[in-house]
């Protein structure tokens, strides 16, 4: 977003993981879950500024992503929500929610 400068900063992430998500049951159909594994990332920093040409960096790593969850199955239906954080030069955190068909 453009500052009191006028400068424009855009950040892209992208990022491909492989982990594992273990489940553990607390009551009937009341799951907690844990999330690890590792990602690789890379990241594309392009600063502009107006009437000039931009500037750009990019960062690029493998490293670990962890979170937590909890889920809770209603017959053939999973309800689950999460939260992840992958560390990267801009870590990122996200919140998660699904609700998944078990065939």
């Amino acid at each position: 977003s453009c500052g009191a400068d006028n400068n424009d900063l855009v950040i892209k992430s992208y990022s491909t993981s492989v982990g594992i998500k273990p489940s553990f049951m607390i009551i009937d159909n009341l799951f907690l879950n844990g999330n690890t594994g590792l990602h690789s990332w890379h990241q594309v920093e392009n600063d502009f500024w107006p009437g000039t040409n931009y500037a750009r960096t990019e960062y690029e790593g493998t490293d670990l992503y962890y979170g937590v969850g909890a889920s809770y199955k209603i017959k053939s239906f999973n309800v689950e929500i999460e939260y992840l954080e992958h560390d990267m030069y801009y870590d990122a955190k996200s919140y998660n929610a699904s609700l998944k068909y078990l065939f």
